[in-house]
């Protein structure tokens, strides 16, 4: 799907993808719900990321989009940056992490919705993993399938 034509400056794109990803005042989250429709909420963005590839995001064990994700990862992100009108989507699967793989991840700011604090159960961290990816900059629309992307930059990078 990706092809060096579609990006004609690879370096740039990734550039701008993590510096909207980076200064994003929100992510949007999407999940499949038992019903077979899809469900968004808009969250704080991610704890941290891998690049495009992987991304944290905190929350509650017993939130709508936890529960969907423990019964269907599949899931997608969105980010937006109105001042450039650029987007970047991706989509993949979400995975519930553990209390314990969850602590590593907890901020003192979690204080103020986690009473227990990081021994709060409800606490939860979400893993998402991103397999393709839609960007949107200067009115145009690139398709791309990540780990083809992150290989031919990585590439270029050496």
């Amino acid at each position: 799907m990706f092809t060096q034509e579609h990006f004609s400056d690879v370096k740039r794109a990734m550039k701008t993808m993590n510096y909207l990803i980076d200064h994003a005042d929100e992510t949007t989250i999407s999940s499949v719900g038992n019903d077979g429709y899809p469900t968004i909420k808009t969250m704080r963005p991610a704890r941290c990321h891998d690049c495009i590839q992987t991304f944290y995001f905190a929350t509650t064990r017993n939130a709508l989009r936890t529960l969907n994700y423990l019964n269907n990862p599949k899931a997608a992100i969105h980010f937006y940056d109105a001042n450039f009108v650029r987007t970047l989507m991706l989509q993949g699967s979400m995975r519930v992490l553990g209390h314990e793989e969850s602590i590593q991840y907890y901020e003192s700011q979690d204080d103020e919705y986690f009473k227990l604090g990081i021994n709060d159960p409800s606490f939860c961290i979400l893993e998402f993993r991103a397999e393709r990816g839609r960007f949107y900059s200067n009115l145009h629309i690139y398709e791309f399938i990540v780990h083809e992307f992150l290989q031919t930059y990585y590439d270029l990078m050496t």
